[in-house]
């Protein structure tokens, strides 16, 4: 049987200030390849906070978080899973993505399922399909928050692997 360590941050977010959650992000990283851990996975939007003004944020995929986190990889040898609203017609999304050890990008995901008991759908479209990658060998998937509820993507990723 192979062991992937995963570390789970929970950092406490600078509202709507990117610069500075990436700069915690550095250290997060840093006690995560510590610890040991093969992959490191961020909260929801973690360089914002979960806002419902995502427009002046909106970005593309590969974009400037992905290249960040990016190089957080490259720096500490770790996957890293971070997210950003990703640009998007007619509206913006809430995407998570995964850049490996060398600072590749190496699958993007967009949420499926907005939070409308939230307003999330009024902000955000969702995304369609849910991508399989490899972390070292190891097949895995993403899913964002209230996607949880829905057992149609996870049913996806399980047939394919």
């Amino acid at each position: 049987m192979t062991t992937l360590r995963v570390a789970l941050v929970q950092q406490d977010t600078v509202w709507q200030d990117p610069a500075a959650n990436l700069a915690r992000a550095r250290g997060f990283a840093r006690e995560a390849a510590e610890a040991g851990a093969r992959v490191a996975v961020f909260p929801e939007l973690f360089t914002l906070g979960f806002t419902m003004a995502p427009e002046p944020f909106a970005e593309s995929i590969p974009g400037p978080t992905t290249e960040a986190v990016g190089a957080l990889s490259r720096e500490f040898g770790l996957y890293l899973v971070g997210s950003c609203v990703e640009a998007h017609t007619p509206k913006a999304r809430n995407a998570a993505f995964v850049t490996g050890p060398d600072g590749s990008l190496v699958a993007a995901y967009r949420k499926i399922h907005p939070f409308s008991y939230g307003e999330e759908h009024q902000h955000y479209s969702g995304g369609e399909d849910c991508p399989l990658f490899q972390v070292d060998g190891i097949p895995c998937g993403l899913q964002i928050c209230y996607d949880l509820r829905f057992p149609e993507p996870f049913r996806s990723l399980a047939v394919r692997g």
